[in-house]
């Protein structure tokens, strides 16, 4: 019967009265128990195990059992954007295929999924754990990492990211992961399809000028 690998192979003979008990497997495996139990096994342990019982020097005829060792799935993961921004669609991707997933962001949107490749929202920036579980041929492994989520680099990219935001103070991040530390800004959102960043402005004599800044 299948095996994860890490877990136990516990192997089982029939109790004869008087009788000695002889297992060979694979990887060099042999033992003189009525029951053994291989412990932290891996796939190179996959194969036939064999066990001749004897009694008054009488060998039994020869039994055995086929063992099938799965490796681990590969929990690890990576995602898109690198690094995300504040309610920017951000998608997960396992390094295994063809398994079942179980995803958890904290303070995401979704918290959860089932989904191979989800896509996550976080509404603000700060930094968030994130939890996989791939299970395959029965057997399961976890990956944690931290996603840290930064704030958008413009106006623009705010309004795209957040359809129907209104004029008002924001913060931004123009080089992300740079030296710049984040700062507010006003943006309008409405004058010629919106996402303008306010570089100047004088009440006194009317005068304004704005950057639509995308990079």
């Amino acid at each position: 019967s299948p095996v994860c690998q890490g877990n136990a192979i516990n192997l089982t003979a029939s109790s004869i009265s008087g009788a000695t008990y002889s297992w060979s497997g694979p990887d060099n495996f042999v033992s003189n128990q009525q029951n053994p139990v291989r412990t932290n096994v891996s796939p190179a342990d996959s194969g036939t195990y064999q066990v001749i019982a004897t009694v008054n020097g009488c060998p039994s005829a020869q039994g055995s059992v086929n063992v099938i060792v799965y490796a681990l799935p590969d929990s690890v993961f990576t995602y898109s954007p690198n690094p995300p921004y504040q309610n920017q669609a951000t998608t997960f991707t396992p390094a295994q295929s063809g398994a079942s997933y179980s995803w958890s962001f904290q303070s995401g949107t979704p918290s959860s999924s089932t989904a191979q490749n989800p896509v996550i929202t976080w509404s603000t920036n700060g930094t968030y754990y994130v939890l996989l579980t791939v299970t395959k041929n029965g057997c399961s492994a976890s990956e944690g990492d931290s996603v840290t989520v930064g704030y958008m680099r413009n106006c623009l990219a705010l309004l795209q990211g957040n359809p129907g935001s209104p004029d008002g103070v924001y913060m931004i991040d123009p080089d992300s992961t740079g030296p710049i530390t984040p700062f507010n800004v006003y943006c309008d959102m409405t004058s010629d399809g919106g996402g303008w960043t306010l570089a100047y402005r004088n009440n006194l004599d009317g005068i304004m000028a704005y950057d639509n800044i995308s990079d």
